[in-house]
């Protein structure tokens, strides 16, 4: 199975929920133990948590996944999705959420909070640049509103 861009967004707003859950049970637990008169240390959790890797992986600013795919879409036809692989392997090669499939140098894997996930990166620039359909740029471009026309 081929793991796209919009895979590993999906596992990426799971990571988000995840934290979140996370963060919430811990302070609701700290409350309960404050209380109780529990006697407990206060630790900073968030930052050990797999998931907070995940996100700063992902949308860390300013080589994440994203602001690196970002770039690759600026550069118009001089991006690719094999630069945005280079970039992405050069960068966070020596991450623990990140990897290189054993047999695929054309992928990448995340460890994600669930698992590992196996993307083929091909196609990340398509789905991330979103292209307004050829009619519909016509149609804009046809406006006499110089506003509407420079939309296309």
């Amino acid at each position: 199975e081929t793991n796209g861009l919009d895979q590993l967004l999906i596992n990426f707003a799971n990571e988000v929920l995840q934290r979140n859950f996370d963060d919430c049970l811990l302070a609701a637990e700290a409350a309960r133990y404050d209380a109780d008169g529990v006697p407990w240390s206060s630790l900073d959790l968030a930052r050990t948590l797999k998931s907070s890797a995940i996100i700063d992986l992902v949308t860390g600013a300013p080589r994440g996944l994203l602001p690196l795919l970002d770039e690759q879409v600026k550069l118009g036809n001089r991006g690719s999705d094999a630069a945005f692989l280079t970039q992405a392997d050069k960068t966070h090669r020596a991450s623990d959420v990140y990897a290189k499939p054993r047999f695929d140098r054309h992928a990448f894997v995340v460890a994600h909070y669930a698992g590992e996930v196996v993307y083929d990166p091909a196609g990340f620039l398509l789905s991330n640049s979103d292209p307004l359909p050829a009619d519909v740029a016509a149609v804009l471009a046809a406006s006499a509103t110089p506003g509407v026309a420079a939309l296309a």
